[in-house]
């Protein structure tokens, strides 16, 4: 892309909310990206029962004194459903799927915490206590987690189910206020929550696929003359480029189609002959390490230097076409490789970028006359 160095954009890393009714009384607000920790290496076996225990060495909270046994461990058979990924993902590895959702049931609001047994007995687990709270972002309101399903509240404790099975652990929050749009999730130490990241809460239904953006086509104003990357006298020039209000330098939205994926990329011009590239080795990398190649650059070569003719202080945008994203990506990895004759572009990516929230940047990418006064 933009042949210059610059300042990486720290993006938060926020999901996205899935607003599906699992039942009347139940609808998903966030639904967590799946992901896998590493198994428990101590295992004993039991020749008599021929059963498998472990010891969840993950966690590390020698100051919570006590264990229990719980009973009647909740065994979903949805996993799959919840979290489609699953069936791509490897198996047989030392690590164990895991995965979450927050949902709103009656007067609670309940952490799913997910999980495959990675034996038939584990011990050594542990899911919440009294520091496990919900923080609305907006009003700075903390709701505590009151009880567990089962009840291993404040403990750590063993658990048996057959090993291979997924078992879903419940912890209730009092139910958040309709306003609440923004959360951050502390002490579930297993899942990974323990403040740092922001989670964006939005009630309406999932969203369809997007209708194809319609972007300005450039135009070829020189074509390239014997190509040649390391002259620049040799390559294409173009204008005609979708112009947009100014932003953030690599500001992106996505539009989601069955058949591609559409990746408007917002770049600040700063001269008004400026050169530029594209490598086909770009990728979006979903949340659970699925590849999207890069299949085209409407209007633009790939794999070739090039210049665009505009104004200093323009904000153009690309238009990127992507093999296709399904609806249920949550978050989006976008690695672009380093490719460039002056050996300025070393390569960069962007990391944990909200699909939800590409989707909804789309209005940033409408097209902005440029006005110049002199």
């Amino acid at each position: 892309m933009k042949d210059i160095r610059f300042t990486m954009i720290c993006l938060l890393s926020c999901f996205c909310m899935m607003g599906v009714a699992q039942t009347n009384d139940t609808k998903v607000l966030v639904k967590g990206a799946l992901f896998f920790d590493y198994c428990p290496t101590k295992t004993e076996h039991d020749p008599q029962t021929n059963k498998d225990a472990v010891v969840w060495n993950p966690t590390n909270n020698s100051w919570i004194k006590g264990f229990k046994w719980v009973d009647d461990v909740p065994v979903i058979n949805n996993m799959e459903e919840l979290f489609p990924n699953l069936k791509n993902a490897p198996k047989n590895t030392d690590r164990v799927p895991m995965g979450w959702t927050l949902t709103e049931e009656g007067d609670s609001t309940v952490l799913h915490c997910y999980m495959q047994m990675p034996a038939d007995e584990v011990t050594q687990m542990w899911v919440a206590n009294e520091e496990t709270a919900i923080l609305d972002r907006e009003t700075g309101v903390l709701y505590r987690a009151s009880r567990t399903v089962p009840d291993m509240y404040g403990t750590h404790f063993g658990m048996r189910a057959k090993k291979g099975d997924y078992i879903d652990m419940k912890v209730y929050f009092p139910r958040l206020p309709e306003s609440t749009k923004t959360i951050t999730i502390y002490g579930v130490q297993n899942w990974g929550f323990s403040g740092y990241s922001t989670y964006t809460i939005n009630r309406n239904e999932i969203k369809g696929y997007d209708r194809k953006p319609s972007f300005h086509i450039p135009k070829i104003v020189t074509p390239e003359k014997n190509y040649n990357r390391n002259n620049l006298n040799s390559w294409a020039v173009y204008d005609n480029v979708q112009l947009v209000k100014p932003g953030l330098d690599y500001e992106m939205a996505i539009w989601l189609t069955k058949d591609t994926a559409y990746l408007g990329v917002k770049c600040e011009q700063n001269w008004m002959t400026e050169y530029w590239s594209f490598s086909n080795n770009t990728r979006l990398i979903d949340q659970s390490g699925k590849v999207y190649k890069l299949r085209g650059i409407q209007g633009l070569p790939m794999n070739r230097q090039f210049m665009i003719k505009g104004y200093s202080g323009d904000y153009i945008a690309f238009l990127l076409k992507f093999e296709p994203v399904p609806l249920d990506a949550t978050t989006l990895t976008f690695l672009e490789p380093g490719d460039s004759p002056l050996d300025e572009n070393r390569g960069f990516s962007i990391q944990n970028l909200s699909v939800d929230g590409l989707r909804d940047n789309q209005k940033a990418f409408d097209y902005h006359e440029r006005v110049v006064v002199k």
